[in-house]
């Protein structure tokens, strides 16, 4: 299992904040989708 830095993630994921799709980020980074949207989960506030 590859780990990324916490940065990383980070960037990734204000990345996607910024309007890039997570399809696109997944294929340019080398990433799978399910991993951005766990990022996301975790560094996002629950919006409820």
């Amino acid at each position: 299992m590859t780990r990324y830095e916490e940065n990383f993630k980070q960037m990734i994921v204000e990345l996607n904040q910024t309007g890039r799709s997570v399809r696109g980020l997944a294929k340019e980074y080398g990433l799978a989708e399910a991993t951005i949207y766990k990022w996301k989960n975790l560094y996002l506030p629950d919006p409820s």
